[in-house]
C-alpha cells in the first residue's frame, strides 16, 4: 500500500501540468550581489503575471524600512496580465550586508514576502 502511494505521489510531482493557481511572483528573493557604497540607490524589478485565474490588484505593501521605496500599479491586474514592482533602496553611504523583506498584500490572496538581500562595499 505504502509503495502505491509513493508511485502515485511521485506521478503527480513529476507530471507536467498548469502553472499554479494563486500564484503572482515567480521569483521572490533577489540577490543583488555586491555593489560600491558610492552609488546612491539600488533600484530592482519584481516582475509578476497573474496566473490566479481571477482580476486582483496591491492593496497595499509594508516596507521592513523606510529607506526602501515600492512602487507598483493601483489598476486591476487581469488574469494573464504581466507587470512589475519596483523597489528603490536609499543607500546613503551605508555598508555592509542589505536584507530587506517587502509584504505586499493582493486583493483576494494572500500577502507576497519579497525579499532583498546582497552586500554594500
Amino acid at each position: 500500500m505504502k509503495l502505491l502511494l509513493t508511485i502515485i505521489l511521485a506521478f503527480i510531482c513529476i507530471s507536467p501540468g498548469k502553472k499554479a493557481q494563486g500564484k503572482l511572483f515567480a521569483r521572490t528573493c533577489i540577490d543583488f550581489g555586491i555593489k560600491s557604497h558610492s552609488a546612491k540607490s539600488i533600484t530592482l524589478w519584481f516582475m509578476y503575471e497573474n496566473n490566479t485565474g481571477k482580476t486582483t490588484c496591491f492593496n497595499k505593501h509594508i516596507a521592513s524600512c523606510g529607506c526602501t521605496n515600492v512602487t507598483y500599479t493601483r489598476k486591476p491586474i487581469k488574469p494573464k496580465e504581466k507587470g512589475g514592482v519596483k523597489v528603490e533602496i536609499e543607500l546613503n553611504g551605508r555598508k555592509g550586508a542589505v536584507s530587506k523583506t517587502i509584504a505586499l498584500y493582493p486583493q483576494g490572496l494572500s500577502p507576497v514576502i519579497l525579499k532583498i538581500k546582497g552586500v554594500i562595499k
